[in-house]
C-alpha cells in the first residue's frame, strides 16, 4: 500500500533532547489546509491507502480532525497520527479522532516516568502519554510506540520493553536520532 506522510509542523509541546529540529522551526506556522486538502486528494487519485499526520506534534493542530475526515472520505484506510500522546489524555480527545477517521496512533515513550520527563522537558508527560495510550486503546485505535534510542535511554531500553510488553503492546519502532539532536 502507497503511503503518506503529511509533516504539519514542526511546532511541538514538548522539548525534547535529542530533538533534531532547529528551535527556531519548532515554532513554526505549518502547513494550510488547503494545501494538505491538496496533497490528500492528490496522494487519493495517485492510489495511495495509507496517510501519516506527524510534526513537530500534530494534535497541536484545531484542524487535525478535519484533515483526518476528509482523508477518509477521500478513500485512505489507514490513517495515522504520530504523536507524543499529551494531548490524548483529554477526555474525549481520542475518541473524537476516530470518529473523524483515525485508526492508528503512534506514540513517542522513551523510559520509565523520571527518564521520559527529563528527556522531553515536560514534567508528568509519561503519565499523560500512558493516559492517552489507553485512551486511544479504549476508542478502538491501534497503538504502536516509538522509541528514539540515545545515550541517555540505551540501557533502559530492555526494561522498557519489558513494560510494554506487560501493557499489552508489541508494536515498538526503535528510532536513531540524528546526530544534530540537542543531546
Amino acid at each position: 500500500m502507497k503511503a503518506l506522510e503529511v509533516l504539519l509542523s514542526y511546532a511541538c509541546n514538548e522539548a525534547c533532547a535529542f530533538c533534531s529540529q532547529e528551535l527556531s522551526w519548532r515554532k513554526a506556522d505549518g502547513l494550510p489546509f488547503a494545501l494538505v486538502a491538496r496533497e490528500l486528494f492528490a496522494a487519493g487519485k495517485d492510489g495511495f491507502g495509507s496517510v501519516c499526520f506527524t510534526g513537530g506534534e500534530p494534535t497541536l493542530r484545531k484542524d487535525l480532525p478535519q484533515m483526518l475526515a476528509l482523508a477518509r472520505r477521500v478513500g485512505f484506510k489507514y490513517l495515522r497520527v504520530q504523536t507524543n500522546g499529551l494531548k490524548f489524555a483529554e477526555p474525549g480527545y481520542a475518541a473524537d479522532l476516530r470518529a473523524a477517521g483515525a485508526t492508528h496512533l503512534r506514540v513517542s515513550l522513551h523510559g520509565d516516568a523520571a527518564l521520559h520527563d527529563r528527556l522531553v522537558k515536560v514534567p508528568g508527560a509519561l503519565a499523560k502519554a500512558w493516559a492517552g495510550v489507553e485512551a486511544a486503546r479504549a476508542a478502538g485505535l491501534g497503538v504502536g510506540v516509538n522509541y528514539v534510542l540515545n545515550g541517555e535511554n540505551d540501557a533502559a531500553l530492555p526494561a522498557f520493553c519489558e513494560d510494554l510488553l506487560a501493557r499489552g503492546l508489541s508494536d515498538l519502532v526503535v528510532i536513531h536520532p540524528l546526530y544534530e539532536g540537542d543531546l
